[in-house]
């Protein structure tokens, strides 16, 4: 199968490494100006260092997010698998309760995030923020309630490492469903 060439090329990372190491720099994460950068604001679980294939967009939103909201969240899906791209939205597992974050949200204006939207009646429950200094999208959940996510992305990246063709369908799959998403079910 030929890639689509409207598409970037897929990112190149060896499936076993892919979810060892997805956090991000704090350099690239402070934009509240606190100059907060301790290890206290990043989860021991994904260690420093900027994942190979993230960008330093999804890095500022996260390590905000972190910094403000949750400093155990952790970045799952598209992003780490290497399928995501500039309009791809950011999927985090939030160790908190979303209605906890909701309250912070709105107790502290926003800490520079803006509510898009709460899902509290969905398979999995959602809350779909906008980091405002990147415009990126964040689509939270709860880890505690979709308690397979990373094993879900274990099973994709193996699923991606069988080779270039599997990256390429996985892409025009994704791009359908974008192009589509308004006659797709939402279930």
């Amino acid at each position: 199968m030929a890639s689509d060439s409207s598409l970037p090329p897929p990112k190149r990372q060896r499936a076993s490494g892919i979810l060892e190491s997805y956090g991000c720099s704090s350099s690239e994460d402070d934009d509240n100006g606190s100059g907060d950068s301790s290890d206290e604001s990043r989860s021991s679980e994904q260690p420093s260092g900027t994942l190979e294939g993230v960008s330093p967009r999804v890095c500022k939103a996260l390590g905000a997010f972190r910094r403000h909201f949750d400093k155990e969240a952790k970045l799952h899906g598209s992003q780490i698998l290497g399928l995501a791209d500039e309009a791809s939205d950011a999927d985090l597992l939030s160790s908190k309760p979303l209605v906890e974050l909701l309250k912070i949200l709105r107790h502290h204006r926003g800490f520079g995030f803006n509510l898009v939207e709460y899902v509290p009646v969905a398979r999995v429950a959602r809350l779909i923020l906008k980091h405002k200094s990147t415009g990126l999208l964040l689509d939270v959940v709860e880890a505690a309630r979709d308690p397979d996510a990373e094993e879900k992305d274990k099973l994709v990246a193996r699923w991606l490492a069988l080779g270039p063709e599997v990256v390429a369908f996985a892409r025009k799959v994704k791009s359908f469903a974008r192009s589509n998403c308004d006659e797709l079910p939402r279930e």
